[in-house]
């Protein structure tokens, strides 16, 4: 039981560093910055291209750019969960510059 409840707090610092990162990205420490910059630059969408005729025809409602986007939240989102460590522990790196 304890598993899944630090699962879901990890899911929702997740939400809330993605949402700091869209929002206000000064808020966070440069290097996880500059980790989600990178991979939001160029995200290599050619997999979710070449599958969307499939996806269409197996019954898929979503549009190709409402999958792209899915799949760009899901690489910040790993990058993210990096950063944070293991549910349940200390993350290994600061997540959010607090300045005192």
């Amino acid at each position: 039981r304890s598993k899944s409840t630090f699962d879901g707090h990890q899911r929702n610092n997740v939400r809330l560093v993605l949402y700091l990162y869209e929002k206000n990205a000064g808020l966070l420490v440069d290097e996880l910055c500059h980790a989600l910059d990178d991979v939001n630059a160029e995200p290599d969408h050619s997999d979710i291209v070449r599958r969307h005729h499939q996806y269409v025809r197996r019954g898929g409602k979503k549009s190709l750019d409402e999958r792209k986007e899915e799949f760009r939240e899901s690489l910040l989102r790993e990058v993210i969960s990096d950063a944070l460590g293991k549910p349940g522990t200390t993350p290994p790196q600061r997540v959010i510059g607090f300045e005192a």
